[in-house]
C-alpha cells in the first residue's frame, strides 16, 4: 500500500477496528489489542494537522512530537504554533521530538536542562504540561542513550524498551520499516502494536520520499512569499520583484 493521505485514512479504519487505542501509560488486559500512535513531526505541522482531523474523525487519540529546533518550521511562527494548538484541542498528545545532537553537550545534567527548556516552550504553546519525549535520529547519538523509560521526569518514548514489548512499525524516511502496517493490522496474531509516523511523508499523492520533502519545503517557500506580498499590499508599500 502507497503512503499516501487516501491510504491512511483506510488504514485509520483497519486500525480502529482492529486495536484499542492506549496510552504510554495507560495499564490493559494481555487479552486485549492495544496499539500505540505515535508521530514525529521532522518537517511538515501542516500534514499533521490532516492526520490529527482524520485520527479526530475515528475518535483515535495520538502522539504528536514537535521539533522545537527544527529547521523546516518554526514552532514560535504564528500558522505553526496555532497548528500545534489545534492538534492539541483534538485531544492529541504533544511531546518534545529532542534532537540532542544540536547541542553538542557531553553533560548529562545539560540534555535535562535543554529538555525542560523545549518543554517549556511548548508548555507556552499549549497551555499544558508536557510529559513525554522522542528522540529524533536515535541512531546518530554519540554521547548519551535513552534506553530507560523516563528521563528528568518525562517519558521516554523511543526506549528500546517498548520495543521489546511491541510489535514496531515505522515509515522512516518514507518506508517501511521492517514490515508494512496495512498487513500488521490485519495480524491477529500481534496483539501489542507501536506505530510510528512521520506526517510528511503522507501526502495526496504517491511521490518518491525526496520529491515529498522538496513539495513541503517549497509550500513553506512560498507561503513565505505570498506573506510578504500582502504584507506590502495591505500596508500601500512598492513590491519591487
Amino acid at each position: 500500500m502507497a503512503i499516501t493521505s487516501k491510504n491512511y485514512c483506510k488504514i485509520l479504519e483497519s486500525a480502529s477496528k482492529n486495536y484499542k487505542f492506549i496510552k504510554f501509560d495507560e495499564k490493559f488486559n494481555d487479552d486485549e489489542k492495544v496499539i500505540l500512535w505515535r508521530h514525529d513531526i521532522d518537517v511538515s505541522p501542516n500534514r499533521a494537522l490532516f492526520m490529527a482531523k482524520k485520527e479526530a474523525e475515528f475518535g483515535i487519540k495520538a502522539y504528536y512530537f514537535v521539533q522545537v529546533t527544527s529547521i523546516f518550521y518554526n514552532v514560535l511562527e504564528q500558522k505553526i504554533f496555532e497548528i500545534i494548538q489545534e492538534i492539541a484541542s483534538l485531544g492529541h498528545t504533544i511531546g518534545i521530538h529532542f534532537d540532542a545532537s544540536i547541542y553538542d553537550t557531553k553533560s548529562f545534567n545539560k540534555v535535562g536542562y535543554n529538555l525542560n527548556f523545549e518543554a517549556n516552550i511548548l508548555k507556552n504553546i499549549i497551555k499544558k504540561e508536557i510529559e513525554i519525549f522522542s528522540i529524533h535520529n536515535p541512531t546518530t547519538l554519540k554521547n548519551f542513550k535513552f534506553d530507560n523509560l523516563n528521563y528528568f521526569g518525562f517519558f521516554n518514548a523511543s526506549s528500546p524498551k517498548l520495543y521489546k514489548q511491541y510489535k514496531y512499525c515505522s515509515d522512516s524516511n518514507g518506508f517501511w520499516k521492517y514490515e508494512t502496517l496495512d498487513n500488521l493490522l490485519l495480524n491477529n496474531n500481534i496483539k501489542k502494536l507501536y506505530v510510528l509516523t512521520h506526517p510528511v511523508w503522507w501526502q495526496e499523492m504517491d511521490m518518491t520520499p525526496r520529491d515529498k520533502i522538496q513539495r513541503s519545503i517549497l509550500g513553506r517557500s512560498d507561503y513565505s512569499l505570498k506573506y510578504y506580498d500582502n504584507l506590502l499590499k495591505i500596508n500601500n508599500r512598492k513590491n519591487i520583484s
